[in-house]
């Protein structure tokens, strides 16, 4: 089995292959389907992690200036509050409390089964008080995890742009990191995540940000008039 998976280029595709893999014999085998397990003996895949792409802002402007309705905040739910898609998806209208200060999300049964509380930007709450979307309909008005992916996928891609719904959590996460100050801890809980490792993974600081603060180190005696005029001038 290991070999056949082997044969998988990607380590990525190998891993995703294995977890159905596992899944699938652990179901057999509590049935008594089979006499064993052979995916206890397969070794651990690792899979390297990738560099978060957070959604470029333009491309999220642009698409909730070209889309409408129940797409713009559903937009603007990952965007701007972090959800996945399955926690849209999943989103009622009890979960939404904009009587509080500040007004919040409760995001029930997300990923883990964890809970957790988000404050809703304005720009949101402003969608959210029209009481036009999805949420505040009748009752059989819902969405699948894929018609939310769907909708996502179609109202980010154009001119040959290639963005997913699931970078806008990306940008979430970047976007909070940064206005937290690297509060890594914060923007953990605030993205329901229960190891700051996987925070880690959303977050992508720029070659700007980066020189900025690369800049401001000051060696005593070496190059002292570049290197105080480079740190005056990123101040």
């Amino acid at each position: 089995m290991m070999r056949w998976i082997g044969v998988l280029i990607k380590p990525r595709t190998r891993h995703a292959y294995k977890s159905d893999l596992t899944a699938f014999f652990k179901w057999a085998f509590r049935r008594q389907l089979v006499d064993k397990d052979p995916t206890l003996l397969l070794d651990p895949i690792r899979v390297p992690k990738g560099i978060p792409k957070p959604a470029p802002p333009e491309i999220i402007a642009r698409a909730i200036a070209t889309s409408s309705g129940d797409t713009q905040v559903m937009i603007l739910l990952g965007a701007l509050a972090g959800l996945r898609r399955a926690e849209i998806a999943n989103l009622q209208r009890g979960d939404i409390n904009l009587d509080t200060e500040p007004p919040v999300i409760h995001v029930q049964h997300g990923k883990g089964d964890r809970d957790r509380i988000v404050p809703i930007h304005p720009t949101l709450e402003a969608h959210l008080r029209r009481g036009t979307c999805w949420l505040y309909r009748a009752r059989g008005a819902r969405y699948s995890v894929d018609a939310v992916g769907h909708r996502l996928q179609k109202a980010l891609t154009f001119d040959g742009a290639h963005v997913t719904g699931h970078q806008l959590r990306h940008f979430y996460g970047t976007e909070a990191s940064r206005w937290s100050g690297g509060n890594i801890v914060l923007v953990g809980q605030l993205m329901g995540h229960a190891d700051t490792n996987t925070t880690l993974g959303y977050i992508r600081w720029s070659s700007t940000e980066g020189a900025d603060v690369i800049n401001k180190i000051f060696i005593a005696g070496v190059d002292d008039e570049i290197t105080q005029r480079r740190a005056l001038r990123s101040a």
